[in-house]
């Protein structure tokens, strides 16, 4: 028996360093997502700063640290009024004085902050501003479990492998993709998705900062490969698209594939899916 779950991308261009202005269009379009249903929404890449670098220089350290409550808040705010869970990808710090990494919020339907992710393949100028995170937590929710990625982490296999192995049903990778390299966005995503069984969910920017210009092309990914839906180049869109996973407590068929070094593994052992809070059988859209 499965559920139908409801995710919401937002694909939106950002002006670098309007931190408020951005913050306002990421709501209004949080809102959107929920009343087309959606069960979750995910904003792309730094959506609040803006992303590019070679621009703003050390101010995306600056501003991420000075509008780090503000937008938590905004954040938690958007998720409890339109009860939606929400990936949302700003900067954060690990500890008070620690250094910033290119991070994603999760928020729980209530507004509770259920944890976050720390991008662990920085890009470039990335290098200069973040420190790179070591860990790939999943999150339970009460429609399944999820992974999160950030962009560049999609190019590399193993990144969503140990999302899998530790039970993901759902990878969101927000992004902040460059047109350039449209034919890697086609590619990795679909393969991320094929070779660990399990949904990819796509957001992705659009808009263009100096010498950058996103590509935008949202898009779900069935365990399959076959899209769900995928959304225009370059335009400025909210869309929701539909998942069927598994009850709680039900093994996926992708649990059960072979790793690359010939052991069978499961995402989920029994002990595990036990332990997940039941859902009602009822239709969840």
């Amino acid at each position: 028996m499965k559920q139908r779950i409801n995710a919401g991308i937002v694909q939106m261009d950002s002006r670098l360093g309007e931190v408020e202005s951005n913050t306002a269009k990421a709501v209004a379009f949080i809102e959107k997502a929920a009343k087309e249903g959606a069960h979750f929404v995910c904003l792309p890449e730094l959506f609040a700063t803006g992303y590019n670098m070679n621009i703003l220089g050390r101010s995306i350290i600056d501003l991420s640290e000075r509008y780090y409550g503000y937008i938590q808040k905004r954040m938690s705010e958007a998720a409890k009024r339109n009860k939606v869970h929400l990936i949302a990808p700003f900067a954060s710090k690990r500890s008070g004085r620690g250094p910033m990494y290119n991070s994603v919020q999760v928020f729980d339907d209530e507004g509770r902050e259920i944890g976050s992710y720390a991008k662990t393949h920085l890009w470039d100028l990335e290098n200069l501003y973040f420190a790179q995170g070591t860990e790939y937590p999943v999150f339970d929710t009460k429609f399944g479990r999820i992974g999160v990625l950030v962009c560049y982490d999609m190019e590399f296999p193993e990144a969503c492998r140990e999302l899998s192995l530790k039970g993901a049903e759902i990878v969101f990778a927000p992004a902040a993709w460059n047109i350039e390299y449209e034919r890697d966005w086609d590619i990795q995503y679909r393969q991320r998705a094929v070779e660990n069984g399990l949904f990819v969910v796509g957001v992705n920017r659009v808009g263009t900062e100096g010498d950058l210009t996103f590509l935008g092309k949202g898009k779900i990914h069935n365990p399959e490969g076959n899209k769900i839906i995928e959304l225009p180049v370059g335009e400025e869109k909210v869309a929701v698209g539909a998942m069927e996973i598994p009850l709680a407590g039900l093994v996926p068929d992708a649990a059960f594939k072979v790793a690359s070094g010939g052991e069978d593994f499961l995402c989920a052992d029994t002990e595990a899916a036990d332990a997940k809070a039941p859902v009602t059988e009822t239709d969840l859209v």
